[in-house]
């Protein structure tokens, strides 16, 4: 997509190995090259916003996102909306385990 382009004004890492892993980010900036995006090394040891070079043509950026608060917050909308209908039921031992399957209606 980026060639079809003609090129990007930046890059974003993001969600848990954008945030959590410096190695991994050095690994794409480098097949990123192509693009004329250069790294900062010291930056990303330091997980900074900002991990791109001076020299870049392009902006390369890591953006913590914390995407288990976002599942549980739209998990949490879903069944308020009453997109699920409870069932039951019955696990090892025989005591009863309430869960929620969609509602049919909701699935279209």
């Amino acid at each position: 997509m980026a060639a079809a382009l003609g090129g990007v004004d930046g890059i974003v890492l993001a969600g848990g190995m954008g945030t959590h892993a410096p190695a991994i980010r050095e690994r794409l900036a480098a097949e990123l090259g192509w693009l004329g995006i250069t790294f900062n090394a010291l930056a990303n040891a330091r997980s900074n916003t900002v991990i791109w070079s001076e020299k870049s043509a392009a902006s390369l950026l890591m953006i913590p996102i914390d995407e288990g608060a976002i599942l549980a917050r739209d998990a949490a909308g879903l069944l308020g909306a009453g997109c699920f209908e409870k069932t039951d039921h019955v696990i090892r031992g025989g005591q009863p385990l309430r869960t929620r399957r969609p509602h049919p209606e909701a699935l279209g």
